[in-house]
């Protein structure tokens, strides 16, 4: 039952992408090879997508750290509250007529 439901499903996906990446680089488009040609004679176009591609990696790198770091201060902020040191000050009870699925603000 596993199988049929949940592996063979992903082995088709997974298997038509391979045919495709199979079929891109058997059969590659022509603008491709014209590109790669013009890349093989320019030394620096190549260097700068180098660069670019370099830095745009460390800036991903960056704001992935910068987001766990905020994740990591708000789970800190968020453990240091005594969730058990809450007193009920004041219960609101609602009429049946204001209880409904939408808030009215006005």
């Amino acid at each position: 039952m596993f199988c049929r439901y949940i592996v063979l499903p992903f082995l088709a996906i997974v298997l038509f992408r391979l045919l495709e990446q199979y079929t891109k680089v058997l059969i590659p488009p022509k603008d491709l090879l014209a590109k790669l040609r013009e890349e093989s004679k320019d030394d620096k176009s190549v260097l700068s997508q180098v660069d670019y591609r370099v830095r745009w990696v460390k800036a991903q790198e960056a704001k992935k750290r910068k987001e766990e770091e905020e994740a990591e201060r708000e789970r800190v902020s968020y453990a240091q509250v005594d969730w058990h040191n809450f007193v009920v000050v004041e219960t609101v009870d609602y009429q049946p007529w204001e209880v409904s699925g939408e808030f009215t603000f006005f």
